[in-house]
């Protein structure tokens, strides 16, 4: 069952003209790291939460599941995405990183226990969402891209008791999808998705400690994060058209 919502006019078919996308804003958001108690599983040692400032980290999580949207997005909105080694190494781009992503920037609340997680080198949502209309239109033009795309997946990997494995726990980690599609003005919005939540992945997990432990967990979750994109395909193709 989709829950999802477009609070700007979806655009059919000037998505379908589009060649060439980029998801120039990108942030998975998760549970802070695991303990190796069954009572403090997926507890944050560190987090924000409402009214806090969120926690960020960098990780190769993170990038492993960008890559696997970008995939999705090919697969299922038959879009063709720029790559990320493509979009890492654009000047524009890399520019624009330096400028948005450094010194005192503005963090969004998110729920406590959770945490902010980047890909590479890659923005934010928060940071693409700030650039004025100027801002992206010319990012646009200097990725030769026909539409700029934002990405956030909240993961919640919740725990469904204790799994046939000794010491284990089994999960059922869900992804929430929110995107966002600017034309290439900078200004436009072409689709605007939000509380989009995929089906569940689900698996047993070690609960023993340390990175074996965590390695579980991260696979889950980007099992999780790739259920959404058939539910987005489906949105697709079902959503009523401006155009």
């Amino acid at each position: 069952m989709l829950s999802a919502c477009a609070s700007a006019p979806f655009q059919r078919e000037r998505l379908k003209a589009a060649d060439r996308f980029a998801v120039v804003g990108f942030e998975l958001i998760r549970k802070g790291p695991i303990d190796a108690s069954l009572g403090g599983l997926l507890s944050p040692t560190e987090s924000g939460g409402f009214g806090k400032a969120a926690k960020v980290e960098k990780t190769e999580h993170a990038s492993a599941v960008y890559r696997a949207s970008l995939e999705g997005m090919n697969r299922s909105l038959g879009w063709k995405t720029l790559r990320y080694e493509e979009l890492a190494k654009q000047p524009a781009y890399v520019a624009a990183h330096k400028e948005r992503m450094s010194g005192f920037r503005s963090l969004p609340t998110i729920p406590e226990g959770f945490v902010i997680h980047h890909a590479g080198d890659l923005m934010d949502w928060g940071a693409v969402e700030r650039m004025d209309e100027a801002q992206r239109a010319r990012l646009a033009k200097d990725l030769k891209a026909s539409a700029l795309v934002l990405l956030s997946l909240q993961v919640e990997p919740l725990k469904e008791g204790l799994a046939g494995l000794v010491g284990g726990a089994k999960f059922k980690p869900q992804a929430t999808l929110r995107l966002r599609v600017y034309a290439q003005d900078g200004k436009e919005i072409l689709w605007d998705v939000s509380n989009l939540r995929g089906e569940a992945a689900e698996g047993d997990v070690k609960i023993v400690g340390g990175a074996e432990n965590n390695r579980g967990v991260d696979a889950l979750i980007l099992e999780a994060s790739r259920k959404t994109w058939p539910q987005l395909g489906e949105r697709y193709r079902a959503e009523p058209s401006k155009n």
